[in-house]
This record gives structure tokens, sequence and C-alpha cells, in this order.
């Protein structure tokens, strides 16, 4: 008796899930709307993708076009990860790694597992030129505009390089449009950070930027605190329609 009871129990069991996947399976087709979707592409803006790198590949060929591996940190990364050193900046490009800073006092990379010399550390450029020439000072990101890497030995025409490639560090420049911008930020280990960058023409030839920043900061290490200051002044002068001056302190 027991037996019977169990087997119409586990027919009945077996039944029903399939009567109810068969039920929900009868469903009408709909049809939707067609969506139109239309936007414009401002080339002209900048966005977290740069197509060209004069100061890097020294020409306009499209970097889609170009034999080399190069990276840029836009100006729009910059402000939307809230990064204020180069160090922070660094850390999201491919190839690059942190090395023996001696607890922050200089800048020191490695690029594809080239690092520089023992004495001056990584050799860097700044909007083309040499920029590090001995001690290689910490760099704060209220005057940079993007970075630049161009990887691999390609970085040998630059000169002094390293093999592993070439870090091209681009300041941001006068404009003859009035552009003033201030930030604040805080955060965790008492730290604190307000920042200025101020831009606009002083006449119709003579431009200016005025990047300023200042921080306070401790450490989750007792007894350790950092303040850093940042007055980066530039200015643009106009001679003629093809010639100009500029001045990046």
């Amino acid at each position: 008796m027991h037996k019977k009871v169990f087997s119409i129990l586990s027919v009945s069991f077996i039944l029903i899930p399939n009567i109810m996947l068969s039920a929900g399976t009868k469903t009408d087709n709909v049809s939707l709307s067609d969506v139109t979707i239309v936007s414009n592409s401002d080339e002209n803006k900048q966005s977290y993708y740069k197509t060209e790198s004069t100061s890097v590949t020294r020409t306009n060929t499209p970097l889609l076009e170009t034999a080399q591996s190069v990276q840029i940190v836009t100006d729009d990364i910059l402000n939307d990860m809230g990064m204020v050193s180069l160090d922070d900046t660094l850390d999201y490009v491919s190839g690059i790694s942190r090395q023996n800073d001696f607890g922050g006092v200089w800048d020191n990379f490695s690029i594809r597992g080239f690092s520089g010399h023992e004495n001056t550390e990584i050799s860097m450029l700044k909007n083309g030129f040499a920029d590090n020439r001995g001690y290689n000072a910490p760099r704060d990101a209220a005057n940079i505009e993007s970075i630049e890497v161009l990887k691999g030995p390609s970085g040998a025409l630059y000169g002094n390089t390293e093999p592993g490639g070439t870090i091209n560090i681009v300041t941001k420049q006068p404009k003859f449009t009035n552009e003033n911008s201030i930030t604040t930020m805080a955060g965790s280990d008492d730290f604190y950070r307000q920042s200025a960058d101020l831009t606009g023409p002083l006449s119709e030839s003579f431009a200016y930027r005025l990047n300023v920043a200042a921080e306070n900061k401790k450490s989750f290490r007792d007894y350790i605190e950092s303040e850093r200051y940042v007055v980066a002044p530039s200015f643009l002068w106009l001679i003629n329609d093809n010639t100009h001056l500029t001045y990046m302190g």
C-alpha cells in the first residue's frame, strides 16, 4: 500500500512542473517601435582618449597610424580621478612602476623594467625638453595638462632617456579667454588641499596663467607630516602671426 502511494505522488510532482512550463511558454509576440539615437561629436573637446600627440611623435600623424606605443593621461582623467601628484598619475599607465623614492623626497619610476640613474633617477621631459638635471624633485599636478608616455626604444629620439621609454609632461598654457577655477579637497590622514587655476589675456598679444596650490597632510605612520606649496606662473607673448614667446615658471 505504501509503495502505491509513493509512486502516485512521484508521478504527480513530475507532471506539475511540465504543465506549468508549457503554460508559461505561450506568449504573444510584441512588436516594439523603432528607437533612433542621434549624437553630435565634438572633435575639439577633450576626453579620456587623444588621437594625436605632436610633442611625443614630433609629427601630426594620428596615433592609430603610428608604429609606436603611446599612452596619454589627459586633463579629464587628472580632474576626474583627483590626482595631485605625478606618481598618482603614472599609477594608471601600463608598463610603469614606482621605485624607491626615499620617503617621497623625489620621483622615481621604471619603464618596462628599466629604471633611471642611481643618483639622478629616471630622465623625463617637460613640453618636449629635458626636465630633470640632477635632483629629481617630486612634481605636483597643479600645472599639468597631460602626461604622454612613449614606450619602448623609440624614446632614444630624445637623447638621454631610458631604454624602456620616455615620459613627457605637458604643462598648462596661457589662454586668451578668461577661465578661473578654485578646487578644495579633503581626505584621510588629515589631507587638505586648495588649488587655483587662473588664466586670461593681459592685452591683445599677451596672456598669462597662474597655477597655485597648498597641501597639508599626515601619514598612516605616527609623527609624519608634509606640506607642499606650488606657484607656477606662465606667460605667452604673440610677437607676430608666426612667432610667439612662452615663459613657464
